[in-house]
């Protein structure tokens, strides 16, 4: 799969890389991802902030506020089938409206709001 990562330990040292597909492991489901956002944990990893360097070790996928589609499922999920829709990533923007991320998928990439500071412990 094509991924963003953090590629080294300095910033702005991101690219995109070719990974090893996930396996949804007990408990767990494996999302297609159609759309996904950038948060301030993000910015900090790509900025290389000192509250990151101990915590991410590179090359590290980037990401986590996404929606998709369940694309598999481990052993013990009862309640979600493949194919379901994923949850969607919401996130109020700078205009005062709300925004999903699955409003965007298959679009060019969209600023939806930016917040120069994270506020996150990330």
């Amino acid at each position: 799969m094509r991924a963003v990562a953090k590629l080294a330990q300095a910033a702005a040292s991101v690219g995109v890389i070719d990974a090893a597909e996930p396996i949804a492991g007990p408990g767990e489901v494996l999302i297609r991802v159609a759309a996904a956002g950038i948060c301030g944990t993000d910015m900090a990893i790509y900025n290389w902030a000192p509250r990151m360097r101990a915590r991410v070790a590179p090359p590290r996928i980037l990401g986590h506020e996404a929606t998709g589609r369940i694309e598999a499922i481990g052993q013990g999920v009862a309640d979600l089938k493949v194919g379901d829709a994923a949850p969607d990533f919401a996130l109020k923007g700078s205009d005062g409206k709300t925004y999903k991320l699955s409003d965007y998928k298959g679009n060019q990439a969209v600023v939806i709001a930016w917040f120069p500071k994270a506020f996150t412990g990330g």
